[in-house]
């Protein structure tokens, strides 16, 4: 995406993106419809940001695009690649902590799914937060957009983000894996009853390769049990 960025081996995502030219589209056309209505750069709030490639992405695609934002990831590798790479936006703060639904608390430690991948299924526990305990600690005047990218634990992550959607009503874009929602015990329909209780009523669907599927208002539970099956 225009810039040089130190990337471990076996990282997907470059491959991936040239694989497949319509991967990020949903990401590349919320960004850009948020940063049009504004009229000025939109703060991001970015969910398992690994190695930092969602802000290049999007600076690649809408020039001057990224404001004050915030990148967490609690993987200490990709970390230590984030902090690198994020040189190149002096407005964004990275903070290296897991995220869940309660302050205080303890999750699974991250382990690789694979090289390019870590998720929280190791044996062991590491101290966790929530994303609105973390925004106390760094403050942000907006929230224009929250993507969560965790593999499975979309739903607690946003649990625990209750002030922040209340707050500054973020578009929110979040990954729904069932088969990882099923592997870490955590529940398919947790993302959804948790912005249904805060007020969000649309929710749009995309296939893994970035393609429209549908538009969904309010939220058919029968209809993502289907797709979930």
């Amino acid at each position: 995406h225009s810039h040089e960025l130190v990337v471990n081996v076996g990282y997907m995502y470059p491959l991936f993106s040239r694989l497949f030219q319509e991967y990020n589209n949903p990401l590349i056309e919320l960004a850009y419809q948020i940063y049009r209505n504004r009229r000025s750069k939109i703060s991001i709030i970015d969910v398992g940001a690994a190695i930092g490639d969602t802000l290049f992405l999007l600076e690649a695609n809408i020039n001057n695009l990224v404001g004050p934002s915030l990148c967490i990831d609690g993987d200490s590798e990709f970390y230590g690649y984030l902090k690198q790479n994020v040189k190149h936006f002096p407005q964004v703060n990275c903070v290296n902590i897991m995220l869940s639904d309660t302050e205080d608390s303890y999750s699974n430690e991250l382990v690789r799914i694979h090289s390019g991948t870590a998720s929280a299924q190791g044996e062991n526990k590491i101290k966790s937060t929530t994303l609105d305990s973390v925004l106390q600690l760094n403050p942000m005047a907006e929230v224009d957009l929250l993507k969560i990218d965790v593999d499975g634990f979309d739903g607690l992550v946003l649990a625990g983000a209750k002030s922040v959607l209340q707050n500054f009503k973020p578009h929110v874009i979040f990954e729904w894996h069932p088969i990882l929602y099923s592997s870490t015990n955590n529940s398919s329909i947790k993302p959804f009853e948790i912005l249904i209780q805060l007020g969000y009523t649309k929710f749009l669907f995309f296939t893994k390769y970035g393609r429209f599927s549908h538009l969904m208002i309010e939220v058919d539970f029968q209809a993502i049990d289907f797709l979930e099956k």
